[in-house]
């Protein structure tokens, strides 16, 4: 049975980052407490008892405080018989101006929006709509169901329990929701990611938590009443509860109304503000920032829910509390034993029993709610920050210390170190399968010096030849990186000055009594492409050139930018001219001095040039393209571009154990002093359409830790990665060999979970 990879998560990480500005770390704030009041009616029903109420409010602070917890604030409100109704709150809702929590501020509630759609479509239920055993292929907008081919197998109650099959359309969107946090997407939009994508298991076989059930839910709920599901859960739900503070804003909202906590990510480059980082487009009606909301009113909306208040008959709550076994592989089935039709069943042990939901979302919140029927206690409560074990692990046990008398919090136990190289291999076969490409082989070294190669796929449509660890690709324009390095050694030898301008190798070139050597390092030079995007395919590019013949060229067409500056226009024409003054100063070759002062010292086997004679046609397998009915081989490419087009930009070839060993030696100080990479990977200027940060030879990206930087490459039907992280043993690579594969976004995602696991920062 096929499971979604561990390592998708992260993609959903990778997000938070996407749109925030980096804060400060934040001072200490006062504490909050809410003694009732007016953030819920039921916050006035019951003066809490004041020594219990204390005691909470110490044990938030605490926690909030604690070393294992890294959240700039937290609220809870707790509603049980022995204490009465507590809100509280501990910490920063704003770090950049030092203010406090509010028990009473609002935040994101990620997939605690599935409790309120379960809720309206059981609603429904009840008044004879549809009822939960339908398939949803009849009760879906035609154009839907026709992209789920088993949807008249996949009833209601399956999207309610997540038993259905379908992938989460997440784990494919992550690449396209990270490029583009300010978009406002349609759900159908989000489906099509489910939609190509394989099954995880038939209908009914299995349970595994998919986003993908409920945003086809809200589509269900709108084709039965007319209005969209935002509109049904305010009049079904919000208004006669009175959820005053429950808000769901329009797809288009990025901001969070009234009083609320900001939402922040901390992944090694210091807390981030990521409120506003996208719209409540994102997971639809599945969560994500669909749903505004505070913790009284979540703890008034599951009481009423579990008292049966939403219903008209007892057996439709009964249905609800139906419960399947939780996935036993899913990271938090230690806790979560059962998922019902919206609802989850989690087990503290000595009797203690809780039903509820938690959230999370890229806005930088983790919340939850849950209430445990035969204690009458109820816990809602939410941290401004990423954390998705905050409720479940951290606050709901001292909750449960304080009111369940007896009942102690079990001692976390160590972690078991995690197997890297079984979870690198399962998340390779599952990028091969979703992306539905041919191959894709990673690398990876960790924080301990261990490399780790794995390879998915084949390197031929008809599946005979599986890739291997010295299988051969292209670098394409990761060789900027080793031209750069070649450079950089020669400035280190007091051979070239970074700031010297080029007219003394180039005196009819265009500018360059004002390019300097740095320029071109750093796409600042104004240079433009000898090859326009609009004329790739051109049959002038397959004949064989000179390099300055090249350099020609891009002089007819003209400078795209005046020299210098903060804005990058990415351009081979550098890395050429470059290539030549490397050959001008050393009297050899370019090729020469990349294969003697990189090659050779660090024993590379299979790296070489794409323009010797044999690699192309002999040592380097083939890329592919996608055609509707098959593949095209770049062999069989009519006026392929000649290897000579590439040269000093793109002309490196290697398998992946030497692309390896090339990143970690530059990372380890074997190529390039630590000084000297650490000026390389300083950013220099933003490309004017990747966004990306240039430094000398390569880029980093706002979403990756301070230190990292790495290279990206392409050629027709390839395409090449690596990135490392400086003071770290950090590095990942990978190659692919379809042109519509992404080996950018999955390389991210193993790099940020691979920072997960390094050692706690001071």
């Amino acid at each position: 049975m096929n499971r979604p990879p561990a390592l998708s998560l992260v993609l959903v990480l990778v997000l938070l980052l996407a749109a925030c500005q980096a804060v400060q770390p934040p001072a200490a704030a006062p504490a909050q407490a809410q003694q009732g009041g007016a953030a819920s009616a039921a916050a006035t029903s019951q003066a809490p008892d004041q020594e219990l109420a204390q005691k909470l409010q110490a044990a938030l602070e605490a926690a909030v405080a604690g070393p294992d917890t890294n959240w700039p604030g937290a609220v809870l409100t707790v509603h049980a018989p022995a204490l009465g109704v507590w809100s509280g709150a501990a910490g920063l809702g704003e770090v950049a101006t030092n203010t406090a929590m509010r028990p009473h501020d609002r935040f994101r509630a990620g997939s605690l929006t599935k409790p309120f759609i379960a809720t309206v479509t059981l609603q429904l239920v009840e008044e004879g709509r549809f009822a939960l055993d339908d398939p949803i292929a009849g009760l879906l907008p035609e154009r839907v169901a026709a992209k789920f081919p088993a949807g008249d197998q996949i009833t209601v109650r399956m999207l309610l329990n997540h038993t259905s099959g379908l992938p989460d359309f997440m784990d494919l969107a992550g690449p396209e929701v990270l490029a583009n946090p300010a978009r406002v997407w349609e759900e159908e939009e989000l489906l099509d990611f489910a939609s190509a994508q394989e099954p995880w298991f038939a209908p009914g076989e299995a349970q595994y938590y998919s986003n993908t059930g409920y945003a086809l839910l809200g589509l269900v709920i709108q084709e039965a009443t007319g209005r969209p599901w935002r509109e049904e859960m305010r009049r079904r739900i919000l208004a006669p509860l009175g959820l005053e503070n429950t808000l769901l804003p329009a797809p288009e909202d990025s901001a969070v109304p009234g009083d609320h906590a900001h939402g922040y990510g901390d992944f090694g480059a210091g807390l981030a503000d990521a409120t506003e980082a996208a719209t409540a487009s994102i997971v639809g009606a599945a969560g994500g920032q669909s749903l505004v909301t505070n913790a009284p009113d979540l703890a008034t909306f599951l009481e009423a829910l579990l008292a049966g208040r939403l219903f008209q008959k007892s057996e439709t709550l009964d249905e609800m509390l139906t419960f399947v076994s939780f996935a036993p592989d899913h990271p938090l089935s230690v806790i979560l034993t059962g998922y019902g039709l919206g609802l989850e069943q989690a087990d503290y042990g000595e009797g203690l029993s809780a039903i509820g939901h938690s959230g999370d979302t890229v806005g930088g919140y983790s919340s939850f709610v849950f209430r445990f029927p035969e204690q009458a206690i109820t816990i809602a409560g939410a941290v401004n920050t990423l954390d998705p074990a905050a409720g479940y692990a951290v606050l709901m046990p001292r909750v449960l210390e304080l009111l369940a008398p007896g009942y102690t919090m079990p001692e976390a136990t160590a972690a078991e170190p995690p197997d890297v190289a079984t979870m690198l291999q399962g998340f390779l076969d599952d990028q091969v399968r979703e992306q539905d490409i041919l191959g894709m082989a990673m690398a990876v070294r960790l924080a301990d010096g261990t490399v780790i190669i794995k390879t998915s796929g084949y390197i031929d449509p008809a599946g005979e030849r599986p890739w291997s660890e010295d299988t051969v690709s292209p670098l394409g324009s990761v060789t900027k990186t080793y031209t750069a390095v070649v450079i950089m050694q020669l400035v280190e030898e007091g051979r070239l000055s970074l700031d010297e301008t080029i007219d003394a190798w180039f005196p009819d070139q265009p500018n360059g009594e004002r390019i300097t050597v740095r320029m071109l390092l750093t796409h600042t030079s104004g240079l433009s492409n000898f090859i326009p995007p609009e004329n790739e395919r051109d049959p002038t590019w397959a004949q064989e050139w000179t390099p300055l013949e090249l350099v020609d060229k891009a002089n007819r067409r003209g400078p795209v930018a005046e020299p210098g500056g903060d804005i990058a226009h990415y351009t081979n024409t550098s890395y050429f001219l470059l290539g030549l003054i490397v050959e001008a100063i050393t009297g050899n070759s370019w090729e020469e001095e990349v294969r003697s002062r990189i090659f050779e010292p660090l024993g590379l086997h299979s790296a070489a040039f794409a323009g010797d004679d044999g690699v192309w046609d002999e040592v380097v397998m083939p890329g592919y393209f996608k055609l509707p009915d098959g593949y095209l081989s770049s062999v069989d490419v009519p006026d392929y571009p000649h290897p000579s087009t590439a040269w000093a930009a793109g002309g490196v070839v290697s398998d992946l154990p030497d692309l390896m060993a090339f990143a970690a030696a530059l990372f380890d100080g074997a190529l390039v002093s630590p000084e000297t990479l650490a000026q390389m990977a300083t950013p220099v200027a933003k490309d004017a359409e990747s966004g990306l940060l240039w430094g000398f030879g390569g880029a980093t990206m706002e979403m990756l830790p301070p230190g990292s930087f790495g290279m990206g490459g392409d050629v027709p039907g390839y395409h090449a990665f690596f990135s490392g992280l400086q003071g770290t043993k950090l590095v990942v690579a990978a190659l692919v060999n379809t042109e519509q594969g992404d080996v950018i976004g999955p390389s991210l995602a193993v790099f940020q979970y691979l920072y997960s696991l390094l050692p706690a920062k001071e």
